[in-house]
């Protein structure tokens, strides 16, 4: 999308977008998104329409203004790590690396400048097949189980983070090796469990966040009156 004629066909489904749903209007990432969606679909019209499925309903929240489905599915990814990924979990904690520093990233753009490009293609065919981000979360460990043992072998956090940032656009395993799309695949179905537990786990987290929420509204209309009466 660098020349001009690509650059304004995303102006036009970017901004469509905004019209059409101005409570989100436009949000981080939402650019990686349709550009892979113009690519793929050779159609303006159909991209917008799959950008507003996306974001409304596969996921919805993710591109909110307080980006809170997105924070909900980070902690939930979290806590499958530290049940998963006991080692992985246990050095992010000894060299006080958060996770969100990539998940963030990872989830928002559905690994479009993380993966090789056959990853994404295959990626993003599941996202929309199943409707909902679970396969963004189970890439997620998928892609942390690949990248364990270059992970383990850093010593310093800035070491973890040259690790887990992508090359080009794209993470490679230990040696530069590629993540071949077979692979990833294999690991996402059968090197990992089914996440039976995960709206339970979102709902916990929902929960949480309402609180925080409610808590929050709470605090500042207390805070207004205590003006109001010093006024």
């Amino acid at each position: 999308f660098s020349s001009p004629s690509g650059q304004e066909k995303l102006r036009h489904v970017l901004g469509a977008f905004a019209a059409y749903n101005p409570t989100v209007g436009y949000c981080q990432s939402m650019n990686f998104v349709a550009a892979l969606l113009i690519l793929q679909l050779h159609d303006e019209e159909v991209a917008f329409w799959v950008l507003a499925t996306v974001v409304n309903d596969v996921l919805p929240h993710y591109y909110h203004r307080s980006l809170y489905g997105l924070q909900i599915d980070q902690a939930v990814l979290a806590e499958y790590v530290q049940a998963e990924l006991p080692k992985v979990h246990k050095h992010f904690q000894a060299l006080s690396f958060d996770l969100a520093f990539v998940s963030t990233n990872w989830l928002l753009c559905a690994f479009i400048n993380t993966l090789p490009w056959d990853c994404v293609e295959r990626l993003f065919d599941l996202l929309l097949y199943g409707a909902s981000a679970d396969i963004l979360l189970r890439a997620s460990l998928a892609l942390l189980l690949l990248l364990q043992p270059k992970v383990l072998a850093c010593r310093t956090q800035e070491e973890l983070f040259q690790c887990m940032k992508p090359k080009g656009g794209v993470l490679t395993l230990e040696k530069g090796a590629a993540i071949q799309p077979g692979k990833l695949m294999q690991t996402i179905f059968t090197r990992l469990p089914p996440l039976h537990d995960l709206h339970d786990r979102r709902a916990k987290f929902l929960l949480l966040h309402r609180q925080k929420t409610r808590h929050s509204a709470r605090s500042e209309l207390l805070n207004a009156g205590d003006l109001q009466s010093g006024i």
